[in-house]
């Protein structure tokens, strides 16, 4: 797995747990379509099931990066499309609410053609507009190496849905088999830069949902997916920043050797500044929403009862700290 999703029967969970928070307080080259395209297929309505054809159409009308992701891993991989429908979200799941996990997945394709079996020693990381890094690999040490270094408050346990914590499966590495833990550093910049590209794609789709009624299921998954992201940026930054800070305290070649890749430094800044900015914006948009549910049902979404966000303080609070600021200043300038 490369990715913690909610399922469908999760995502109900996630709302109803949200709502009881909120109320205590180019064409076809660059995988889009042409505008005539896009009016001719016509863009899917509300809860409109999910298929290649409606994913294609959808990014392609809102969100220029996630279809030149999408297009480039349906066209590389045949069983792209049915591997999510397998491991992330059910046939009938509606399209819109697939999208963050779509473009998360191509990332992934995209950075690392064949990813579940790849084993190379480089990755394209996606910056936007078409563009990426080459970030060849330099030795690293296994993730899970660290794990027990991570003081439990940033174990981030207190992520409670039933797929799991991101802990446990992006650093403990129960299955032996995550890129995160195998291609250690490189290997957790991918997920940083998934999660980065899921988190566009839902905040993109704001225009889209915004077409429908104002109730708390035309706008749940956004939000569940939103805070699922919002709290990602913040544990693989820091999963980042603490692997950069053990390999320098117990292996310090490697340390030096990361330090030294400019590609790797460059792609690292680039998706922590553009993984900001999505937060930002989802934030903004965030802001409309509780306006809205506030009209329509006297829902108050305020930012310190939604979900996860204190785990997310927590993690945010941790990478102030000397030791995290002077890597970051290290891998950012």
């Amino acid at each position: 797995m490369s990715r913690i999703n909610f399922s469908k029967k999760t995502r109900l969970r996630a709302a109803s747990l949200l709502i009881a928070a909120a109320l205590a307080c180019s064409p076809l080259e660059t995988g889009l379509l042409t505008a005539q395209e896009v009016s001719a297929a016509s863009v899917p309505d509300q809860k409109s099931t999910v298929s290649e054809a409606n994913i294609q159409k959808l990014l392609s009308a809102y969100d220029k990066d996630g279809a030149y992701l999408t297009k480039y891993a349906l066209d590389s991989d045949g069983s792209f499309f049915f591997m999510l429908t397998t491991m992330y979200f059910s046939p009938d799941a509606p399209t819109e609410d697939t999208l963050d996990t779509v473009s998360h997945e191509a990332f992934h394709e995209f950075a690392i053609p064949s990813y579940w079996f790849s084993d190379q020693e480089s990755e394209r990381i996606y910056i936007g507009n078409k563009k990426s890094i080459k970030v060849n690999f330099t030795d690293v040490y296994p993730s899970k190496e660290m794990a027990k270094s991570v003081p439990k408050r940033c174990r981030t346990a207190a992520y409670h849905y039933e797929s799991g914590d991101r802990f446990k499966t992006y650093i403990v590495d129960v299955s032996g088999n995550q890129r995160s833990d195998v291609d250690g550093v490189y290997g957790l910049l991918n997920e940083f830069g998934g999660y980065c590209w899921g988190m566009n794609s839902n905040n993109k789709l704001y225009s889209y949902r915004d077409k429908f009624d104002d109730n708390f299921d035309t706008w749940e998954s956004f939000i569940s997916e939103g805070e699922s992201d919002r709290l990602a940026y913040a544990e693989f930054k820091y999963y980042i920043l603490h692997y950069m800070y053990y390999a320098k305290q117990h292996h310090p070649d490697i340390y030096r050797k990361i330090l030294a890749n400019a590609k790797f430094r460059k792609a690292y800044r680039l998706t922590e500044r553009r993984f900001a900015k999505e937060i930002s914006d989802y934030d903004k948009k965030l802001t409309k929403v509780q306006e809205k549910l506030r009209k329509g049902a006297n829902i108050n979404l305020t930012n310190d009862k939604l979900i996860l966000r204190k785990q997310y303080n927590v993690m945010t609070k941790e990478v102030k700290k000397k030791q995290y600021a002077d890597i970051q200043r290290a891998l950012t300038k």
